[in-house]
């Protein structure tokens, strides 16, 4: 029995709408049109032959991240979904947008926009580390790579890898605790067992 449901969130494509709003200026600034489903891939300037890594990275630096990231637009259904059950979850939210310039008060700032409660803010490329150290029950994640790793170093923890268009290639049969998850319902019916079953 445990008295709190502790759960790791990666922010971009999880909680905020990152690739939507990077798709929406590529259109408005570059007349390119990139649509979400073909995104295969976190290194934007390969999703198209019209895009350059210089292209993507202004995107990035002048729109997305940093300040300009308190624009990004949430998940609502994540926000709505974790605001239910916020007094039953300890939320962290683990992202490893480090190398944006983004700082922890950026997120934060985000953070109580969208009125989402958490316990704390951590930027790093080494998630697992963290998710060891919170001794975390669940993490929910959308990049492929990361969730494996994850999963494969952390077996206590239920990895939610939340399906993207640029993580059907990740076999989540590799491992027992990674499972691939359509949509925040599905991901809150999880949750919402496992609060049923353990508390």
């Amino acid at each position: 029995m445990i008295n709190k449901l502790r759960v790791g969130c990666d922010k971009d494509n999880v909680l905020a709408r990152y690739a939507e709003r990077f798709c929406e200026i590529l259109e408005e600034k570059y007349s390119i049109y990139l649509p979400l489903g073909e995104i295969s891939h976190y290194r934007f300037y390969e999703n198209h032959p019209s895009i350059t890594d210089t292209m993507a990275r202004e995107i990035m630096d002048k729109y997305i991240t940093g300040k300009e990231q308190i624009d990004l637009l949430p998940v609502e259904e994540a926000i709505d979904y974790l605001i239910a059950i916020k007094d039953r979850i300890e939320l962290y939210v683990i992202t490893s947008t480090v190398n944006y310039g983004t700082e922890q008060d950026d997120i934060e700032e985000w953070c109580k926009k969208v009125k989402l409660c958490y316990s704390k803010v951590i930027i790093s490329k080494e998630k697992e580390k963290y998710v060891k150290e919170l001794n975390l029950h669940f993490m929910i994640e959308d990049r492929g790579d990361t969730a494996l790793k994850i999963a494969s170093t952390c077996p206590f923890c239920r990895v939610l890898l939340l399906n993207r268009p640029w993580n059907r290639y990740v076999d989540t049969k590799s491992f027992p605790n990674l499972q691939r998850c359509n949509d925040w319902y599905e991901i809150n019916g999880i949750l919402l067992r496992s609060l049923r079953e353990n508390i």
